[in-house]
């Protein structure tokens, strides 16, 4: 999310995300069209088209559902909502609908996608499960199984930034769910997709899986869950309270969709197994009988609708149970392995690193050194209590560093300056630098390039929005004498390098590099563990966007946080090697 306000409230949230429009990643729409113009087609066989793309769907839905008179029941399937609106107004709402192409390497593409895939698979779940129950109309069970994860469409799609930062909070820093969503968002998540559910026209039973009181809790879902006899037999649940919400019609929206988010982790996780044996239990069936329908709904959904770079729910019945460790990276960077973190000879940690790198005066764009600076800018290592709100976040990043209002920079800073304990090696560290700067940051480019051991070359193995920029993805060079990375890795420091900057400095710069960036404005910054250089740091921004002098702080002041982490990791292996 770039709006520089940024919503504080569920409520607020909820006003935010309504307004926008949310962008289809498929081209489905323009075949309906093509389709139209060759001849007529009856609105079953339009729907079952239309279908492959959720985004328009739930748009048509939408539209029939809001411009329907308020004595007209509301349409509870497509061709129903088709034939409301007519063919016209379809291809209207087709060419109004915005257009955003797949791509494998943006962050927000992928969880917009895997949140659609896993909607789309709580949609088929649903079906098959009102289809093997006999209850209820099985076109009414998909769709609303289907567009109940619409809200969190919006969030996955417009504030992906955030949802990052509640996903890592939770991972990385162990915090329960409901206190790192409060922080970030400023309420739950539930709150929020509640609030924004009652501004979307989703359908009836979808709506009512929102309501607190048609809700099951904790406690009556695992109730639900150990109802079998030792035997294996699911037993009938004795609650009357439960027993009258497994009877209401949303009940299977809900299952489906229960389901389908813990599926879309680990197939073979115990609360995955956990929601199996309610279906059994709601099916009357065995609990194999109940896994075996799961995975064919996952069979069916993944043949109906492929998604390019993500991994369908079909597919992850072939990934093996996923281990709760910390991940370990498999790169293997032979000799670009840093050996920053090698203890010396007598076993004792490598100098302190320098402080923060100082970029020289934007008039003379000088490359100076920086030593001289030392303790003015540097992020120092100390204890410090997590902020426990929005505000207290923003408080430590002023205290502590430039004051940004994006929490995945505030967030992420913090986390290099004072917790870096928490990355278990280089990979981790630069991976989420990169993002850091990419996301945080919000500069368009970003790329990582490690230092080899004899200083001889460098090349990038960490990027962010180079998809589309394989040059400077995979860019390698030899580093040279009398060139800008030879000066950068001779002693810590940072240049903001424009059209204006004097021409010594602009004639510094190889012109390998120049053809790979196709940028006449960016970053660079070297980072150091004591006087061994590690990488560099690069940052644009393209399609005409200018940096700033905040952006250049940021970038300064996380380059620097990441200096930070690096000395930790140093005396961290120096530690392990007196032992």
């Amino acid at each position: 999310m770039t709006d520089s306000k940024m919503p504080d409230s569920a409520e607020g949230w909820a006003n935010f995300l309504v307004t926008k429009s949310l962008p289809s990643p498929f081209k489905v729409g323009q075949k309906v069209i093509r389709m139209l113009e060759k001849k007529v087609i009856p609105y079953s066989h339009l729907a079952a088209h239309v279908n492959k793309d959720p985004i328009l769907a739930f748009y048509v839905m939408s539209h029939a559902n809001d411009s329907q008179l308020e004595d007209t029941p509301s349409s509870k399937t497509l061709a129903h909502a088709i034939s409301m609106i007519g063919i016209e107004r379809l291809t209207e709402l087709i060419n109004e609908q915005p257009f955003k192409a797949i791509s494998l390497k943006s962050i927000t593409s992928f969880y917009y996608l895997r949140t659609l895939s896993t909607s789309l698979y709580a949609g088929h779940l649903g079906r098959a499960i009102a289809k093997r129950k006999g209850k209820g109309n099985p076109e009414d069970v998909y769709w609303s199984s289907l567009f109940l994860g619409a809200p969190i469409w919006y969030l996955w799609r417009f504030a992906t930034p955030e949802m990052r930062l509640v996903r890592y909070a939770i991972r990385s820093n162990y915090k329960l769910p409901h206190v790192a969503e409060k922080e970030v968002l400023g309420g739950t998540i539930v709150d929020v997709t509640t609030a924004l559910a009652k501004k979307l026209n989703v359908p009836a039973l979808a709506q009512a899986c929102y309501q607190p009181d048609k809700q099951l809790s904790h406690k009556q879902w695992v109730t639900i869950a150990r109802s079998f006899s030792p035997d294996g037999k699911p037993l009938r649940v004795e609650d009357r309270d439960i027993n009258m919400l497994m009877q209401s019609p949303h009940f299977v929206v809900m299952l489906a969709n229960l389901i389908a988010h813990y599926s879309s982790y680990c197939w073979y996780s115990r609360a995955t197994l956990r929601a199996q044996r309610i279906l059994a239990c709601y099916l009357n069936c065995s609990v194999d009988e109940a896994i075996q329908l799961t995975h064919e709904a996952a069979a069916d959904m993944s043949r109906a609708h492929p998604m390019p770079g993500v991994m369908q729910p079909a597919a992850k019945l072939f990934v093996p149970p996923r281990k709760r460790t910390k991940a370990q990276s498999e790169c293997q960077l032979s000799e670009f392995q840093s050996d920053a973190y090698a203890p010396s000879q007598k076993g004792k940690a490598a100098p302190p690193a320098p402080e923060a790198p100082i970029a020289s005066s934007t008039k003379t764009n000088k490359l100076e050194d920086t030593r001289q600076h030392e303790n003015r800018d540097v992020p120092k290592p100390e204890k410090i209590n997590a902020p426990t709100n929005k505000e207290g976040i923003a408080e430590k990043a002023q205290a502590n560093g430039p004051l940004s209002r994006n929490p995945l920079y505030t967030e992420l800073t913090h986390i290099m300056a004072h917790r870096p304990q928490e990355f278990t090696d280089l990979h981790e560290l630069m991976n989420a630098a990169t993002q850091g700067i990419a996301y945080g940051i919000e500069l368009e480019r970003a790329c990582v390039g490690l230092i080899s051991k004899d200083r001889s070359r460098f090349k990038n193995y960490y990027s962010v929005g180079c998809q589309d920029h394989p040059e400077l993805k995979d860019f390698e060079s030899k580093i040279i004498k009398n060139t800008i990375f030879e000066k950068l890795c001779s002693r810590p420091a940072s240049i903001w390098v424009k059209p204006s900057s004097d021409k010594k400095i602009l004639d510094l710069i190889p012109m390998n590099f120049k053809g790979a960036t196709d940028s006449k404005e960016f970053f660079l910054m070297s980072v150091f563990v004591g006087k061994k250089p590690v990488a560099l740091f690069f940052a644009d921004n393209t399609d005409n966007q200018t940096l700033t002098d905040a952006h250049y702080k940021q970038f300064k002041y996380l380059c620097s946080a990441v200096t930070t982490s690096l000395q930790h990791q140093a005396n961290r292996q120096a530690s392990k090697g007196e032992e």
